[in-house]
Parts: structure tokens; sequence; C-alpha cells
């Protein structure tokens, strides 16, 4: 998958309009789910990095809408300077994602049987979306690998430790506030 592709499914997330496309969304997930919709972001203090010392994401946006009347988010992330980010000198550098999300069943441990997954674009994990709503978006990971093998910087994954859950909360921001941060 090249570069520009990636680029083009995070900047289509960014520039969604979601009136009336975010029907398509919900009329294709089964029953009550509505997919969420708009942006998230987080930039992580200082003081919350140094307490988790393992932790990849200094920054991190989530971006939902649809492409080709499919539900997507497109991740984008600057790299903390520490945990396995610092091993491979990730430190400060710019990835993103794109990925599709679908309802379906959680593997064990998730505290509900179905539920949103996003999964990424070159099949390398998915995000589990644990509580979405006007406030707060709260997801789960074992593995969404960021960023394509042909950057130098190499990929960037969302877990901390290799196949095991990570957490993250972010808040719900203005549309206008997800930007492409590459530029």
């Amino acid at each position: 998958m090249n570069q520009t592709f990636l680029r083009k499914i995070v900047l289509l997330t960014t520039v969604v309009t979601f009136t009336g496309v975010c029907g398509f969304a919900q009329s294709k997930a089964p029953g009550n789910w509505p997919m969420p919709t708009g942006c998230y972001a987080r930039s992580y203090s200082a003081d919350h990095l140094a307490k988790h010392p393992q932790q990849v994401v200094q920054k991190i946006m989530v971006k939902f809408g649809t492409w080709e009347l499919s539900p997507v988010a497109g991740l984008q992330v600057i790299a903390a300077n520490q945990g396995l980010a610092r091993d491979n000198n990730q430190g400060g550098q710019y990835f993103a994602m794109g990925s599709e999300c679908f309802v379906e069943p959680w593997p064990d441990g998730m505290g509900a049987t179905l539920g949103w997954i996003c999964l990424s674009a070159t099949n390398s994990g998915g995000i589990y979306l644990n509580r979405f709503d006007d406030e707060m978006l709260v997801f789960r990971t074992k593995q969404f690998v960021l960023g394509e093998s042909e950057n130098p910087l190499g990929l960037l994954d969302l877990a901390e430790v290799p196949d095991q859950w990570v957490t993250y909360e972010l808040r719900k921001v203005d549309d206008a506030q997800c930007v492409d941060w590459e530029g």
C-alpha cells in the first residue's frame, strides 16, 4: 500500500461532511449500532507519559466518516519519545493509517460480545470501540500498526507491549481541529 493511498484515506476521513452521510454507516450496522461520527483527539501531558513509560503515543487523533459508503476511521499519531518508539528512534515522528469499521463479535474479556471494531487498512490489527459519545471515545487494542513498510521510520504499533491490551481515552473535538498533522 503506497503513501498516497494512505494519505487519501486519512484526508477523506478528515474532510467528510457528516450531514446525510452517517445514515449510510448507521444503516450498515445490524440492530441498533450507530457508528461514531466526528473527531476525537488527545495530547498526553509530560506527567502522564512519565507515569506510563511504555506508552508509544504522545498525540493521537481518530476521525470517523465514510468512504465508498463504508464506515471508516482515520488515525494519526505523533510518537512519544519513550517505550518501543524510543527504542526504534521514532519519537516525535508522524504515523497514519486508515481503517474500515464493522460491527462483529469481540474476543473474550472485552466486556461485551458484539460491538464496533475498526480494522487496519493493511490487516495489521484493529481497535475495539468500547465507548463513544458526544464527549469521549474509549478504545482498546492488542495490535494496530500505523505507517507502511517502505517508510524508513518503520511501523508503529499502538500496543505498548506486543499482544497485550492497551486502552486509549480521547475527547471529542470540533471537526475544524481535525487536520492532517503531516501537512
